[in-house]
């Protein structure tokens, strides 16, 4: 599932949608989880 866009972040999917997203930001260094949420809602925002 590459090309994964931080737009997909919904808080309406369900919890393992969300954390397959999550477990990319992990891949991409990102150490904390709300960190990485809060970088995806901003995103998605924009």
């Amino acid at each position: 599932m590459s090309g994964i866009e931080v737009e997909n972040f919904d808080h309406r999917a369900p919890s393992s949608v969300n954390q397959h997203i999550l477990k990319i930001y992990d891949k991409l260094e990102v150490t904390n989880k709300t960190e990485a949420i809060n970088k995806l809602n901003t995103n998605r925002g924009q």
